[in-house]
């Protein structure tokens, strides 16, 4: 593919995010792409704040502001992946409204995704930094993507995510938002089950931890405390399981009979507790490299 065909569209869901996303939306358009052209689409989450008036005050024509009503992160950025799919651009990137992309973090993500044939999607470590942007410390996903390990912990941080057009046409249906857990952990499904899930240990994003977060990566014991109270309380629908499930309807017929068998063996285990321990138990023994994938298996085996 010649370097001057190369088309990045950035997908931005926003909400109440005016005190950070002018310092996010710039460190976006300073990214370049050898040859290529950056487009970034916004969809705003019905936000009551200043947070459209600041983009549309930046005046660049690269940005583009889509008006919705409040329906979530997960269904707001679900809905910006169908937009990306008909556009079909050659990377399509996600982008949370208060962290800061660093020089060259997508071109990173290009250089590897752009020589890949099939489906494939980048993701990366995370610099966690303060609201001010100082450095509180620095995470990376311990183990090793996998299509078994996807069902059970997701590797992928949204705002680092990138994809190719080929990992798009895996959204042809896009999934029932009620029936997963997120948008990213869907990509990361998708991808592990029919493509390449590439995860860059160098971190090239400030991933602000504040108070506002909808989902953060703190440091120390009190916040894997935190993390495993969230995880491992009860949980209510969505969950594994009904996301498993809606992955089989959807992408079942193309799956391999290996891990047609897999997915199967899964989906028993809803209402039967002694199948849901076997399975965490060989989990366990296979899949885990560290505490996220730990606390991803003891969640499942709580009904997570």
């Amino acid at each position: 593919m010649p370097p001057s065909c190369v088309s990045a569209l950035v997908l931005l869901s926003t909400w109440n995010g005016a005190g950070f996303v002018r310092e996010q939306v710039d460190s976006i358009l300073s990214q370049t792409i050898e040859g290529g052209a950056l487009h970034l689409l916004v969809r705003d989450d019905g936000s009551h704040d200043d947070t459209v008036a600041i983009l549309e005050h930046m005046h660049d024509p690269r940005i583009e502001i889509v008006r919705g009503s409040n329906v979530g992160a997960k269904q707001s950025y679900l809905t910006l992946l169908a937009m990306a799919r008909e556009r079909r651009p050659d990377l399509t990137a996600l982008a949370d409204q208060d962290d800061v992309w660093l020089p060259g973090k997508l071109q990173r993500a290009a250089d590897r995704l752009l020589p890949m044939t099939g489906p494939a999607l980048y993701c990366s470590a995370l610099a966690l930094v303060d609201a001010h942007l100082r450095p509180v410390g620095a995470y990376g996903f311990p183990g090793t993507p996998s299509f078994e390990g996807a069902f059970l912990t997701n590797c992928v941080t949204g705002c680092t995510c990138v994809v190719n057009r080929a990992a798009l046409t895996l959204l042809e249906e896009m999934p029932r938002p009620a029936e997963i857990l997120m948008h990213d952990w869907w990509l990361y499904l998708a991808a592990a089950a029919f493509g390449t899930v590439i995860y860059d240990k160098e971190a090239r994003i400030l991933y602000r931890q504040h108070g506002a977060n909808q989902v953060g990566r703190g440091l120390g014991l009190r916040a894997f405390a935190d993390r495993g109270l969230k995880y491992l309380k009860r949980p209510s629908r969505p969950h594994r399981l009904t996301q498993a499930r809606e992955f089989r309807r959807i992408h079942g017929a193309s799956l391999s009979a290996q891990r047609l068998l897999y997915l199967d063996r899964l989906i028993a285990c809803e209402g039967h507790p002694l199948k849901r321990a076997r399975f965490a138990l060989s989990a366990l023994g296979h899949n885990v490299r560290g505490i996220d994938e730990a606390v991803g298996v003891a969640s499942f085996l709580l009904g997570g």
